[in-house]
C-alpha cells in the first residue's frame, strides 16, 4: 500500500513495541545495520509515533566511529495521503535548517510504498528531530 493507513499503523507500532522489548538498547556502540536499538532515538520515534498520519519504519541515531569517520543518522517515515501531500509542500522548510539534515528524499519502494527518506549528522539529533516533529505536528493540525 503506498501511503500509511490506520490499521497499517496499529501493525507497525505493535511490532515497534515488541521490538523495544525484545532488542537491547544501545549507545553509539550499537554497529549500524545489526538491528539493535540506538538508545537515542527511541523516545523521538515514540513522539513521531504519536502524531496522526505518521509512523516511523527504521531509524538511527547515527554514530561517530572509533576511527573520527561518521555515519549519518537516518529515519524513514510513512504518512498517509493527506500528510504526504503536505510533506511535499512543506519539506523544504526542514532543509532550511543549515548543518542539520543530510538529505530529505521522498523514496518510492519497489513493493509500492512511497516513504520519507531523512538523513541527518548526528551530532545534531536533538534539533533534527525538534524540526521534525514541530513541522509533522503542524502538518496534522492542517490535515484534521
Amino acid at each position: 500500500m503506498r501511503y500509511l493507513s490506520d490499521k497499517e499503523k496499529k501493525h507497525i507500532i505493535r511490532e515497534w513495541e515488541i521490538t523495544k522489548i525484545r532488542s537491547p538498547h544501545t549507545g553509539d556502540n550499537c554497529p549500524p545495520g545489526r538491528g539493535g536499538i540506538d538508545a537515542e532515538i527511541v523516545f523521538h520515534c515514540d513522539e513521531i509515533n504519536a502524531i496522526p498520519g505518521v509512523c516511523t519504519l527504521q531509524s538511527c541515531a547515527g554514530h561517530i566511529n572509533k576511527d573520527g569517520s561518521i555515519t549519518n543518522g537516518g529515519l524513514w517515515l510513512k504518512l498517509t495521503e493527506n500528510m504526504m501531500m503536505l510533506f511535499h509542500e512543506y519539506a523544504y522548510e526542514l532543509y532550511t535548517h543549515k548543518g542539520i539534515y543530510d538529505s530529505i528524499t521522498i523514496r518510492l519502494q519497489d513493493y509500492g510504498d512511497e516513504l520519507v527518506d531523512i538523513c541527518f549528522y548526528p551530532q545534531r539529533l536533538g534539533e533534527a528531530m525538534k524540526y521534525l516533529k514541530l513541522l509533522l505536528l503542524q502538518l496534522a493540525g492542517q490535515n484534521n
